[in-house]
């Protein structure tokens, strides 16, 4: 296997490949790694710091590891998890993360191999918002949440979330706050936060990214108020304003342990598609 970094002049015959990836990574400067295995692209590795994946404290040096082509053999494969690993090491990052297909088995167990460890294990879900659904039951009210409000907004985020099976979500909202303002600006930008109120009651949140691949991010009901339908009632809020917006299709993440979660999603037209596995290596 080949080890090239991103300023390396063969990279250009490769650009159509590695641009979805090294578009955003230039823009922010962050610095990457292409791994070949002849003419095949099998992945990049970037390293940076948080936030980054908010999976550690501001600061935390960390890499991240995208694979692009793993249709190679067991020890191709345990190559390419080796040189990648490499790769973080001598930065000396203290953590290296991968999010990975369930279906790749094989390399899933070369980074298990190789010291890695499962994180989380969730599901996409998609629905398309070609027709509406019906609105005459729902009883809530949303407020779009103001960036002044947002340190609030994240504290009842965690309040609301509480008891999740996902461990990945519950560490990055554990250190989302500590992030700089200029972080909290971006992150507020790019997504559109919503209070839902039943008459004076905050009953739970909304976090959704119509520009974004997974645009239904977060939704939390207050532990006070489920088993009342109000979860429904905000999955519909969501995809009518996503319909709105102008998106054809709505898509979600869920840890595959949700089954209360995922019930609720397949009643409403939701479908399961790719399973993927996170993994860390930590120093």
């Amino acid at each position: 296997m080949k080890l090239l970094a991103q300023n390396d002049p063969e990279l250009k015959d490769f650009t159509e490949i590695i641009q979805p990836y090294a578009s955003d990574l230039d823009a922010q400067k962050i610095p990457y790694w292409v791994i070949f295995h002849e003419k095949s692209v099998a992945g990049i590795v970037i390293v940076g710091h948080e936030p980054l994946m908010l999976i550690e404290p501001v600061g935390t040096k960390a890499s991240i590891i995208y694979p692009i082509d793993s249709n190679f053999p067991a020890d191709i494969l345990k190559e390419f998890v080796s040189l990648a690993l490499k790769v973080a090491q001598k930065q000396e990052v203290v953590y290296s993360f991968i999010d990975i297909s369930s279906q790749q088995d094989t390399l899933i167990d070369q980074f298990l191999k190789a010291g890695y460890a499962e994180l989380a294990n969730s599901l996409r879900m998609s629905r398309s918002l070609d027709a509406l659904l019906d609105v005459d039951s729902d009883t809530l009210r949303y407020e779009r949440v103001k960036r002044e409000d947002v340190d609030n907004c994240l504290e009842i985020m965690k309040k609301f979330m509480g008891g999740s099976p996902d461990v990945m979500l519950n560490i990055i909202l554990s250190n989302i706050q500590k992030v700089p303002e200029q972080f909290l600006d971006y992150w507020f930008n790019s997504t559109q936060l919503f209070y839902a109120y039943h008459e004076d009651d905050l009953v739970g949140f909304l976090d959704i990214s119509p520009k974004q691949g997974l645009n239904i991010n977060n939704l939390g009901v207050s532990s006070a108020h489920r088993g009342k339908g109000y979860g429904r009632q905000m999955m519909r809020h969501a995809m009518r304003y996503l319909k709105e917006q102008g998106v054809a299709e709505a898509k979600l993440r869920v840890h595959v342990d949700n089954m209360r979660a995922i019930q609720l999603y397949e009643s409403l037209g939701f479908t399961k598609g790719i399973a993927k596995r996170a993994l860390i290596w930590r120093k």
